[in-house]
């Protein structure tokens, strides 16, 4: 949170913007009828903290009324032709947080209070060298909310040439409020260069100097002692309504509107076997997905492995778009049958043969030609002429007919600085890249599993076991456990009547399924279903992220649950965990396990049996167990 600046403070940052303000007027011996010139001309540059002078009084005035007490955004900052930075300017395909755009075609970006602890953050020490000059910082005494200076956040970007530069400023070594010196912040980061200079420099480094797994142990942050998770947004007012099913399915012969005059119509129709390859390998990317919403932002839609094994049981609408004599897709919808049954406890609801809707997406270059509207006609037709009525899916609107749910994901990286040293940590992290004040450090400190914690597991990790899908006798165990405990543990459940239900719905292919056994009796008493994701060009040998898509715990209570699926997480190498509030999952015992919600991908669960009519009444999503992500 940013300090208010006191009175005194506030006379002092004016006095020097006007000091600033004069020093542009007659810098270089601009005359002001050359300066009128060059007000009339057109800008070329922009730049992160380089304001137009050209505004009137009147403007300048209210900009100051608006902004407050953030003093960066009072100050017209630089004259024109300065260095900018903005970690955003760079095209996503570079590595985010290794390069740092610098120079006049920056982007702008917000400045805050802490912007120049902020540069150093990023290891920026061009612009961190003009921002301190043209703002009249001092780096040896500027410092932020928590006591750390600017040699903090340098050992945070691992700059070796910012922490020279800042120990000739001589910048003292102290320690924060959470008593974490710089070289605990190298080292937390694993910059061995930027530890090693440090200690050299430093007798105190040298005496606070660490290993990884002990500073680990001593910065680890405790889990909140209460939770409080933010309420489902209400719906929209004034809003025209949305439907997922029409009363009356329009027929999907009509041809979806065109954007280009110039081209070609696009046809809406039940795809056949041919055309599953080419939905496979749209899906395994995200040209139908991108520029869309929560995951979808950063990890493909699909598995290869998963959708491939889906498709020929599955019914596929597709909108196809001539191209050069070649058909190309240019949006999908896809319903799989789930076989089983949706079942209620203590037999308040059975719901045989539900479908799952899901994948619907439509390439960027089509989204404003009503093509979702017509592939959804179609589906509709086809689930009706197949008698299926009851239908799952999740939506990121809200419509008007009762949710069962609002699904949200926490997530926890076991592998923080990893992911930081890639490009979709911006997804991940946003916050690092948001606020001035949180460094990589703090991060690892919460999301990195500490030694102890592994040590405690130990035993645990030895009694999960994977199940093996071409072994049917361990196949009929984990059906029969599922079968049993599903309905018993949960209002409202997805039960298997069959082995191939299983095989093809919970424990499908390409997913990752474990069964915990108990030492003492030899019987399955736990059940977690993973799904793997990576990103479109993965880089490592583990996995992106791991989200969990079916539960069931017997013998684990509260936040151990969660801990368990970061163990079996840790077992398979991902760096990221993603947890649903479904399956027994609890807000509070997620926050205990130190996950965090990601409030962009919460969507809402619809069960529906009528257009306009849902098969379920609103239930807590803890006490809900359908498997509707699993591809």
């Amino acid at each position: 949170m940013q300090r208010p600046l006191s009175d005194e403070e506030r006379a002092a940052k004016e006095a020097r913007l006007a000091q600033l303000r004069g020093q542009m007027n007659t810098r270089d011996g601009v005359t002001s009828s050359a300066a009128a010139a060059a007000a009339a001309m057109p800008q070329t540059h922009t730049t992160t903290y380089a304001y137009n002078d050209a505004r009137d009084s009147d403007e300048e005035d209210a900009c100051d009324d608006d902004e407050g007490d953030t003093f960066f955004r009072e100050a017209e900052r630089a004259h024109e032709g300065a260095a900018g930075v903005c970690m955003y300017a760079k095209p996503m395909g570079e590595l985010m947080g290794e390069t740092v755009e610098t120079g006049p075609n920056a982007r702008r970006c917000t400045v805050g209070d802490f912007e120049l602890l902020r540069l150093a953050k990023m290891g920026d020490l061009l612009s961190f060298k003009e921002f301190a000059a043209a703002v009249g910082i001092d780096p040896a005494v500027f410092q932020d909310n928590h006591g750390r200076n600017a040699l903090h956040y340098a050992a945070d970007s691992g700059s070796v040439a910012m922490l020279q530069y800042l120990i000739e400023q001589q910048v003292p070594f102290t320690r924060d409020e959470k008593k974490m010196t710089p070289v605990d912040i190298a080292v937390l980061n694993q910059h061995n260069g930027a530890a090693k200079l440090l200690a050299e420099t430093f007798s105190e480094a040298a005496e606070a100097l660490k290993s990884y797994e002990e500073a680990i142990e001593a910065f680890t942050q405790p889990p909140p002692k209460f939770t409080m998770s933010k309420p489902a947004p209400p719906a929209p007012k004034e809003s025209r309504q949305r439907s997922f099913w029409k009363n009356k399915a329009a027929g999907a012969a009509a041809t979806p509107a065109t954007t280009d005059t110039f081209a070609t119509p696009l046809t809406v129709s039940q795809l056949t076997e041919a055309h599953h390859d080419q939905v496979v390998r749209a899906l395994g990317g995200v040209s139908l997905t991108r520029d869309s919403h929560g995951f979808h932002n950063w990890l493909p839609p699909a598995e290869s492995a998963t959708l491939a094994a889906t498709l020929p049981h599955a019914t596929v609408v597709g909108a196809m778009q001539t191209v050069d004599g070649e058909e190309a897709l240019r949006g999908v919808v896809v319903a799989v049958p789930l076989g089983g049954s949706l079942v209620g406890k203590s037999g308040a609801l059975k719901a045989e043969d539900p479908v799952l809707v899901t994948q619907l997406a439509v390439s960027p270059t089509s989204r404003a030609s009503n093509v979702a509207t017509l592939m959804m006609a179609e589906l509709q037709n086809s689930l009706q002429a197949s008698k299926r009525t009851t239908v799952v899916f999740r939506s990121q609107l809200q419509l008007p007919v009762p949710a069962v749910g609002l699904l949200k994901w926490s997530q926890r990286s076991i592998a923080p600085g990893s992911v930081m040293r890639q490009r979709h940590s911006t997804e991940v992290f946003p916050d690092f890249y948001t606020y001035d004040e949180i460094l990589r450090a703090d991060i690892v400190a919460k999301h990195a599993l500490t030694k102890s914690f592994c040590a405690q597991k130990a035993s645990h990790r030895e009694g999960w076991c994977g199940v093996d899908r071409g072994n049917l006798e361990q196949v009929k165990l984990v059906h029969a456990f599922v079968a049993e405990n599903a309905a018993k543990l949960f209002d409202v459940a997805y039960v298997p009547d069959t082995t191939e239900d299983l095989l093809r719905v919970v424990a499908a292919e390409g997913l990752s399924a474990f069964v915990y056994v108990s030492p003492a009796s030899g019987a399955i008493t736990d059940f977690v279903v993973l799904r793997l994701r990576n990103p479109e060009r993965p880089t490592g040998e583990g996995h992106a992220a791991a989200m969990c898509v079916y539960a069931i715990f017997t013998s684990f209570k509260g936040s151990e649950k969660a801990e368990e699926v970061l163990v079996l997480c840790e077992k398979l190498k991902c760096e990221t965990v993603l947890i649903p509030n479904t399956f027994g999952f609890l807000d509070g015992e997620l926050s205990r396990a130190n996950f965090e919600e990601l409030l962009l991908c919460r969507e809402y669960l619809y069960v529906l049996r009528a257009p306009t009519e849902s098969a379920l009444p609103p239930t807590p999503l803890s006490k809900v167990a359908i498997p509707c992500a699993f591809i």
